[in-house]
């Protein structure tokens, strides 16, 4: 019997190994997300405003303590492409500026993942949801509620991950957002 429990340990381990393994790394899991931005942006076009002449000013999409800046090292390697906010389980999200949901749905390392697309190849990411309040074609305005902050994503803590990106870069959100 214990010879038999042993086995079936290193068959789980070695399954368990198997599918790290097999995990994207996150530049092919943004890459995923890349294709059905393209598709869903041109069926519906964002309203006119968005980011055209924006340099600072706008709300962050959650009040809260900055856990992880722009550009800094992340524990397992590689950099941030965008801020983490520390955020209360379930608080509400909010559009930074007006713009067209293009992506609403669960996605490896980011969890409950929001795409708004605000014109002139300008993109927000919020992740780390605990919940999805709007769906993809959805027309959002700046500082509508349009998820609730959580920890999927396989995240310890509750927050959000924010990241703004023009012409499919990301670019420091704080360029934008008011600190």
């Amino acid at each position: 019997m214990a010879a038999e429990d042993a086995a079936r340990a290193r068959e789980a381990a070695q399954a368990a190994a198997r599918a790290k393994a097999m995990e994207p790394s996150a530049e092919e899991r943004v890459s995923a997300v890349k294709e059905p931005i393209r598709g869903s942006a041109q069926a519906t076009l964002p309203p006119a405003g968005g980011f055209k002449g924006l340099k600072s000013g706008l709300t962050p999409p959650v009040p809260g303590q900055v856990m992880a800046r722009f550009g800094s090292s992340r524990p397992e390697g590689g950099v941030w492409r965008g801020v983490l906010l520390k955020a209360a389980e379930g608080a509400p999200v909010k559009a930074v500026a007006a713009g067209t949901v293009v992506y609403a749905d669960w996605l490896r390392g980011f969890g409950n993942l929001l795409i708004v697309d605000h014109g002139e190849q300008y993109l927000t990411v919020y992740a780390y949801n605990q919940s999805l309040l709007r769906r993809v074609g959805d027309v959002v305005r700046a500082g509508e509620a349009v998820a609730a902050a959580g920890s999927t994503g396989g995240q310890v803590d509750s927050g959000l991950y924010f990241e703004v990106r023009h012409r499919g870069a990301p670019v420091d959100p704080y360029q934008f957002i008011s600190r």
